[in-house]
């Protein structure tokens, strides 16, 4: 197979925002602001206190992607990569502190990866969420995998910010 064209990329998130709009999971697909030959898909974790309603209230939010590995020869899987950061303040807390839950949560998760950066420029601290779901290259995302993984991964999210506020 060849790589999806971006408008397969269109096709198959929008199936997929379908699909979470069967079970109550509002999603949209939207250009990928820093790449134009891309698309994401935005998906709100389920629970909170409802659809957001204002920029400042989405921070439950998953952004995915369709990325397949480069090759020279043929592509035979895609994968969706799911990611999101924790909105926690952690300014005031102990680097080693966050390290330790950051391990912590990795060897406690079902699925997915956490990750502590910081940026060089604001000196600020970030938690980061990332879960990669594979899938044949000629075959759509199986739904019900997508669907548990954006439960579990809201699951994840809400331990991760409850557990780094107690710090």
């Amino acid at each position: 197979m060849a790589y999806l064209t971006l408008e397969q990329k269109q096709e198959e998130l929008e199936s997929l925002v379908d699909f979470l709009e069967d079970i109550d999971i509002a999603a949209q697909v939207m250009d990928a602001p820093e790449q134009e030959d891309d698309k994401l898909i935005l998906i709100e974790f389920p629970g909170g206190d409802g659809p957001a309603k204002t920029l400042e209230e989405l921070e439950r939010v998953l952004v995915g992607r369709i990325m397949q590995m480069p090759d020279e020869g043929e592509v035979y899987t895609k994968y969706l990569l799911l990611y999101t950061q924790v909105a926690v303040d952690l300014a005031d807390k102990d680097e080693l502190a966050i390290l330790r839950l950051v391990n912590d949560l990795n060897r406690t998760a079902l699925m997915g990866s956490f990750f502590y950066s910081k940026e060089a420029l604001d000196d600020e601290c970030k938690i980061q969420y990332k879960v990669i779901i594979p899938s044949a290259d000629d075959v759509p995302f199986d739904e019900g995998v997508v669907g548990e993984t954006i439960i579990n991964c809201g699951i994840m999210y809400d331990e991760a910010k409850e557990a780094f506020e107690k710090l």
